[in-house]
């Protein structure tokens, strides 16, 4: 393991692997955070470099709770039942269509009113999202904004009282987005189970390579269809396809010709 670790860099995933006994307990956006050198350089933040106290014991035991596996499990939980009432929701305003697709305010299953206890659960799932980033610029101060999955937590939260504060008055179409954006906290659900934080983390980390990859596909395709036109378009022009109205034009330029190699070496068509 110390092997692939030196060869790769140490990645993410390895470094979540390899991170500290001290560690243990705390939630995959902790360790994250610990083992890839940003601002909290060990698991207890609350000490300066000297290991003299600089937290107040409410902030440290508050960081001690949303930082722990448990709680990121508790807010998964949260997330999951919020997942369900959006499918319900959705499946309800999808009725509205066609009798009211020019005047979707006026279906009588929008905005969750066919469900009387929809949009009350709705507000407390968003008083919870809400206290949990509260709880968090509490504890992290001006590193709260440093995180990509905080500045995360914040847009759906502030959309969602956006969403609750002027939904009486902008247009329904309009306010879809919003909701839509709410699915992005499924993301959430990957930081309770190691496993799946695994899979998300090499998956970001195998994109740069997979982009190269396609870029280098790309200019082998644009190699091989100029060669292709320059030398089998004047063959192809002369040969009879029948009902084929494109395969007579497939190699008439390189666009053509690098997508009819696109679609046979790639898309297998």
């Amino acid at each position: 393991r110390k092997g692939v670790s030196a060869m790769s860099g140490g990645s993410t995933v390895e470094k979540v692997l390899t991170a500290p006994k001290a560690m243990d307990g705390y939630s995959m956006r902790y360790g994250a955070s610990v083992t890839s050198g940003g601002d909290r350089k060990n698991a207890t933040p609350w000490l300066d470099n000297e290991g003299n106290v600089i937290w107040s014991d409410v902030r440290i035991f508050v960081c001690k709770i949303i930082d722990s596996q448990s709680f990121e499990l508790a807010m998964s939980c949260v997330i999951v039942v919020n997942i369900i009432l959006i499918v319900l929701e959705t499946d309800a305003e999808a009725e509205c269509y066609p009798q009211y697709l020019d005047q979707v305010d006026l279906c009588p299953w929008s905005n969750g009113q066919s469900f009387v206890w929809l949009n009350p659960i709705n507000l407390v799932m968003l008083c919870i999202y809400t206290a949990e980033a509260s709880l968090r610029i509490f504890v992290e101060r001006r590193r709260y904004f440093r995180s990509k999955w905080n500045l995360l937590d914040a847009f759906i939260v502030t959309t969602g009282w956006g969403t609750m504060v002027a939904g009486s008055v902008l247009n329904i179409s309009f306010l879809r987005f919003f909701r839509i954006a709410r699915l992005a906290r499924v993301l959430r659900v990957f930081l309770a189970v190691r496993e799946l934080y695994m899979l998300l983390s090499g998956l970001v980390s195998a994109l740069r390579t997979i982009l190269w990859g396609a870029l280098m596909m790309a200019c082998m395709i644009l190699l091989w269809a100029i060669v292709v036109v320059e030398f089998a378009h004047p063959v192809n022009t002369s040969l009879s396809y029948g009902d084929c109205e494109r395969c007579g034009r497939s190699l008439s330029s390189v666009f053509n010709a690098g997508l009819t190699l696109f679609q046979t070496i790639v898309a297998g068509d």
